[in-house]
């Protein structure tokens, strides 16, 4: 995936347990600005090892969108911190720098996007709300997504016709669900006379 991106910058990562926050992300905006790395709400950064250049391969890299926070839980969070479950997906654990780097959203934007949920039905509408409730946030493979009691999970992602592990949902994307518990129902109409027997022996149904 080609990145139109600003001027990267290095900074400590810190990793937190679900237990502490519930985001995926947390960015103390006002401590980055003191450093003159200016984000806002709703930005996407790209988060990847320093050693990495940054013109590599770029489908292995953690796209995430910048939330507005209480001010607390930013200053807890240090200038970035990200959840152990994301970490862990990206092999993140132990780094204790990253590079980060401010992308364009559309320049990340995905062309499809495919979900998967189990033992819940999920009609047309439905389909079309969720999708429509996705639009403007970053995804992953493997992200758990859950909305108006529907929960899933996102499994395959494409963007320029290639297969990557994160991106933006844009108004362009198109969702495919898929069912990991389809079910078929066969009906079989029998009646009395396919195992009733005349006085000869032979059954009715044979006659």
């Amino acid at each position: 995936m080609a990145v139109a991106a600003m001027e990267g910058k290095v900074l400590k990562l810190r990793i937190h347990p679900r237990n502490f926050s519930n985001e995926e992300l947390i960015v103390n905006i006002d401590a980055l600005s003191k450093e003159k790395f200016q984000l806002q709400c709703h930005d996407i950064i790209e988060i990847f090892p320093p050693e990495e250049p940054e013109t590599a391969n770029q489908k292995s890299h953690l796209l995430l969108q910048v939330k507005a926070l209480p001010q607390d839980v930013q200053s807890k969070g240090g200038p970035l911190s990200i959840s152990n479950d994301v970490a862990q997906a990206f092999g993140l654990v132990g780094v204790r720098e990253v590079r980060v780097r401010k992308v364009e959203r559309e320049k990340v934007g995905l062309d499809l996007l495919e979900i998967k949920f189990k033992d819940q039905c999920l009609t047309r509408s439905e389909m079309w709300r969720f999708t429509c409730s996705l639009i403007g946030r970053c995804v992953y493979q493997g992200k758990k997504l859950e909305f108006a009691g529907i929960r899933s999970q996102v499994c395959n992602l494409w963007s320029q016709g290639q297969n990557t592990s994160c991106g933006a949902i844009v108004k362009n994307t198109r969702a495919v669900y898929r069912s990991a518990s389809a079910h078929v129902f066969l009906f079989i109409q029998i009646s009395q006379e396919m195992w009733d027997f005349d006085p000869c022996g032979d059954l009715y149904f044979d006659k």
